[in-house]
């Protein structure tokens, strides 16, 4: 039985660091997946999203402005409640 409390006692600091060195690397490896998600994330929006709402909203413009007077007030109206 005192061989083995010797042992636990030689044992358990060697368990603990390789737990650390194993929780570092776990949070260590998912903020890098995360922060990849994020850069994904943020250079499609910047590539596409925005680009694609810009020309939208020009196209809008431009569609309102070939309209007649009376059916610009009705498409801005409908373009104000979305």
């Amino acid at each position: 039985m005192d061989n083995l409390f010797r042992f636990l006692d030689k044992i358990l600091p060697l368990i603990s660091t390789l737990l650390g060195i194993y929780i570092t690397y776990f949070v260590t490896v998912s903020s890098d997946k995360s922060e990849l998600k994020v850069n994904a994330q943020t250079k499609a929006r910047d590539e596409y999203w925005i680009p694609c709402s810009i020309a939208i909203s020009n196209l809008q413009k431009k569609k309102i402005a070939m309209l007649p007077f009376k059916e610009k007030i009705v498409v801005s109206r409908n373009l104000m409640n979305y």
